[in-house]
């Protein structure tokens, strides 16, 4: 199927050429390739202003061709299947981005072309404005079976976008771990803060020790509360006497001895726990303060 298309200017015709030129593959729909479409226009510009090799005789221009010019002019529409004595006899396939160039520049020369322009070869004489008005008809109808348009490889009037600018990465600072090199001074500083606190450990324990062989050494003790004895109540008028016996304590003298030898000794051993870690103390302070 071909087109609907009406040219009303060779603005018009130029923005025609244009999809055909960036089109991938155009296609006709009749006999003639895109390249003799092209070709075929390009003569009859040139003919306008030339001249043309052959004529239809003067009886035919001066009626049919006359008559049928004003109907053609009048409706602005040219129909197909007219007989062309230019016609190809056979299709022919070629470039056609050099035929649109030459149909190009002879658009051009017609447009500035003032002369005297020549004979139509059906439709007798004409002037450059009656010529302008049948060749954007005449482009009309041939155009029309240029198809597959759509196609485009570049898109009309639409420039492609720029490209997006870089977006510079930025780097989040990294955070190095930095080992300070501790000084003496700190050194000494953590070993007498280490030394305290162990020293308040064993303080607390030995106390801790103490006092548990205190309660031992009373729990070992009995205390015996005093026994009151009830008075012998006989027929005498002697007012009766309470016996009061005294405080006794329930207790081994050999035994508790023991007790308390253990204690003393086990409070001299902690003791000489104590010392011993008070040595080993001086001992890592030296070694500290002789690196």
């Amino acid at each position: 199927m071909r087109r609907e298309l009406k040219l009303n200017s060779f603005r018009d015709l130029e923005k025609e050429l244009e999809k055909i030129e960036k089109a991938v593959g155009p296609k006709t729909t009749g006999i003639w390739s895109v390249y003799q479409i092209l070709q075929h226009l390009t003569d009859m510009l040139h003919g306008s202003m030339h001249g043309f090799p052959k004529h239809q005789p003067k009886i035919v221009r001066m009626t049919v061709g006359k008559y049928m010019y004003k109907k053609i002019i009048k409706s602005g529409v040219m129909r197909q299947g007219y007989p062309n004595a230019s016609a190809p006899a056979k299709r022919e396939d070629a470039p056609i981005q050099p035929a649109i160039q030459r149909l190009r520049s002879m658009i051009t020369e017609f447009e500035n072309y003032n002369g005297h322009t020549m004979m139509h070869p059906f439709f007798d004489r004409l002037n450059k404005d009656e010529w302008t008005k049948l060749h954007l008809i005449h482009f009309s109808l041939h155009l029309s079976f240029i198809t597959n348009l759509e196609n485009s490889s570049v898109k009309e009037n639409i420039s492609p976008p720029p490209p997006p600018e870089p977006t510079e990465k930025i780097e989040e600072p990294k955070t190095l771990a930095i080992e300070e090199e501790a000084s003496p001074a700190s050194e000494e500083k953590e070993d007498a803060q280490v030394e305290s606190a162990e020293i308040k450990e064993e303080d607390i324990e030995e106390e801790a020790k103490e006092e548990v062989l205190q309660v031992r050494e009373k729990d070992e003790i009995g205390v015996v509360t005093p026994i009151i004895e009830t008075p012998n109540l006989s027929s005498s008028s002697k007012k009766p006497e309470l016996e009061i016996k005294p405080e006794t304590t329930v207790s081994k003298k050999g035994y508790f001895k023991e007790k308390r030898s253990s204690s003393q000794k086990e409070r001299a051993s902690v003791k000489e726990k104590r010392s011993s870690s008070q040595k080993e103390r001086t001992y890592s302070k030296e070694k500290r303060t002789n690196r």
